[in-house]
């Protein structure tokens, strides 16, 4: 029964995993990410799961006093875009960046956008 709950286990992760990506993103990019995420057993990815179920502390963003990044793919439907979009309402000193044709694995679909957004954001706040 273990093997079997191990065999669907790593079905379904390649299966989502493969979703999060954007049609353009690499194939050896993908493959990386589900390499990486399957060294991930089942008993944690269950306490992962567990831990953020339920997890909102969205009345509490408004306490965030650094400036703040939010970065968003566009067809991102893990974390759909109107998720940053609330973050970026409720905190103050924030800056929304959407970057088109990116899923959930913006960072490894579009890394240099990624550094640029990053370093323009630094610069803006003299850091």
């Amino acid at each position: 029964m273990a093997k079997l709950k191990l065999v669907s286990y790593e079905k379904m992760l390649v299966k989502t995993l493969r979703e999060m990506f954007h049609p353009s993103t690499p194939k050896e990019t993908v493959e990386w990410a589900i390499e990486e995420m399957l060294r991930t057993s089942l008993e944690d990815f269950m306490k992962i799961t567990k831990s953020i179920k339920g997890f909102d502390i969205t009345h509490r963003l408004g306490e965030i006093r650094q400036p703040t990044l939010i970065i968003v793919g566009e067809k991102d439907s893990v974390t759909p875009l109107d998720r940053s979009r609330l973050l970026h309402a409720k905190i103050p000193d924030s800056r929304l960046v959407v970057i088109e044709e990116c899923d959930h694995t913006v960072i490894l679909d579009k890394p240099e956008r990624i550094a640029e957004e990053t370093v323009k954001f630094l610069e803006e706040i003299n850091y």
